[in-house]
């Protein structure tokens, strides 16, 4: 391998990396303008609609009802839904099978989240909102060292050396998600606003990025864009941050001529001409019309 490496063509070099665990390699590839498919297990599930046009393609048709009662057991996964399709089971016989995935589920339950306290079982699921938990984030939850404990000895949590913060295991954050719907939506744009701040103040602002967008602050998306560029700013960071501004609704710029400003220069600077000239053009028709200036531009 180490020859092949070595003697090989980088310019067509294709990598397959597969890994159990989230890796920062999407945000990666992104920076460094690398071409790269990322596929992850959401991706590989099939949807709701997908599972029900899946059985229907198999000449079975399936109530919502089913539909959903098959999504919770099996998951989305392809090979036990294809399994039980051509074992030509009924609907009755699907839904009364054993999923592979309960022993962990039960295990998940009984152990590592049914034991804890009440504010420890909200406390895991709003974390699990996060890809990545900064430690100062156990303190600002106000927790007690005993509750801290509980969270750090969890042996499905483990500590990532290179962000210096804590990652939950795939399959116990999949169970967590799968708990998401009882918090509240304030709870949900509390923990993202906490973490975005967090990931700031250790100047990680390419954590606290996404998390901004995940809770639509995108007044503090903007803002963190504007610090992460600067004149010499070159073609991959452009293409990285362009990325992510393009998450933000059109309409938000509208009235907001210094956030299109920055809109079109990422866009220059990744060689989008095209779309680069017509965004400048509406702009500049948008502030003549403007009543009064706009003292950001």
């Amino acid at each position: 391998l180490y020859e092949s490496l070595v003697e090989a063509n980088f310019s067509s070099l294709k990598l397959v990396i597969i890994s159990s665990r989230k890796t920062n390699l999407s945000m990666i590839c992104k920076r460094s303008n690398v071409d790269f498919f990322y596929i992850n297990d959401q991706d590989l599930r099939f949807t709701l609609e997908e599972t029900q046009r899946f059985f229907k393609e198999n000449q079975q048709t399936l109530t919502q009802e089913q539909v959903n009662a098959v999504d919770e057991r099996w998951h989305g996964w392809p090979l036990p839904l294809s399994t039980v399709v051509e074992d030509n089971l009924s609907i009755e016989k699907i839904l009364s099978s054993p999923s592979p995935l309960r022993p962990i589920m039960e295990l998940f339950y009984t152990q590592f989240y049914a034991s804890y306290p009440q504010n420890i079982k909200s406390t895991l699921i709003q974390l699990s909102l996060l890809d990545k938990i900064p430690h100062e984030m156990l303190t600002a939850l106000q927790l007690s060292e005993f509750e801290k404990a509980l969270i750090i000895q969890n042996p499905f949590i483990y500590h990532e050396i290179e962000s210096n913060s804590l990652v939950f295991h795939n399959a116990y954050d999949e169970f967590l998600k799968e708990l998401q719907h009882l918090l509240t939506k304030e709870e949900r744009i509390n923990i993202l606003k906490s973490g975005a701040e967090m990931f700031k103040q250790r100047n990680q602002l390419e954590e606290a990025l996404p998390l901004c967008l995940s809770c639509k602050d995108y007044d503090s998306a903007v803002t963190l864009i504007w610090k992460m560029i600067s004149l010499f700013t070159d073609y991959s960071k452009a293409g990285f941050l362009n990325h992510y501004i393009s998450k933000i609704p059109g309409d938000y710029f509208a009235l907001r001529p210094r956030a299109e400003l920055l809109r079109i220069y990422l866009l220059c600077v990744t060689n989008e001409m095209l779309r680069a000239e017509a965004a400048l053009i509406r702009l500049i028709s948008q502030v003549k019309k403007m009543e009064k200036p706009d003292t950001e531009v």
